[in-house]
């Protein structure tokens, strides 16, 4: 019975190990023609993505408005409404798809915003909440310098 014990145990291990490779580390990536990295996902996911990145966008506008026009709050709610978590929104099979180093850097974006929320509520100062965006816009910048979102189909058509 002991044996018996001992064997399921491993193998619930191994699977258990299997499934945290396939849904946090490997992702479905393809290397593109312009040396960055593809997302390889679906289109409803690609939507997904694609709309989060331009709410991103407005939300750097709303944060920057803040700043010009010392209003904290305008800073705050921007802040909020991206810093949350991106795990509760997200579409099934999204997550599954990116890849360690994306959802490191995506997640770390998230936090970010949350970041500059928490410390615009805190004590706010003009100037942190400026670096405080840099820091924000250089991950921006980073992650559209490594990746592209591409669907299987813009992948398959683009190698005929």
């Amino acid at each position: 019975m002991r044996r018996i014990f001992q064997i399921v145990a491993i193998v619930s291990v191994l699977l258990n190990g299997l499934l945290i490779y396939f849904f946090f580390f490997r992702g479905n990536t393809a290397k593109v023609d312009d040396n960055r990295t593809a997302i390889v996902m679906t289109p409803e996911n690609k939507q997904f993505v694609l709309q989060e990145m331009r709410l991103f966008v407005e939300g750097v506008q709303q944060i920057q408005e803040g700043i010009v026009t010392n209003n904290p709050q305008l800073i705050i709610k921007s802040g909020e409404s991206h810093g949350k978590e991106p795990l509760l929104t997200a579409p099934n099979g999204l997550i599954r798809s990116l890849s360690k180093e994306f959802k490191t850097m995506a997640f770390g974006t998230h936090d970010i915003f949350k970041e500059i929320a928490d410390s615009a509520r805190v004590d706010y100062n003009p100037m942190r909440t400026q670096q405080q965006l840099n820091k924000l816009l250089n991950s921006c910048v980073a992650c559209h310098r490594v990746y592209r979102i591409r669907t299987q189909e813009e992948i398959i058509a683009k190698q005929h």
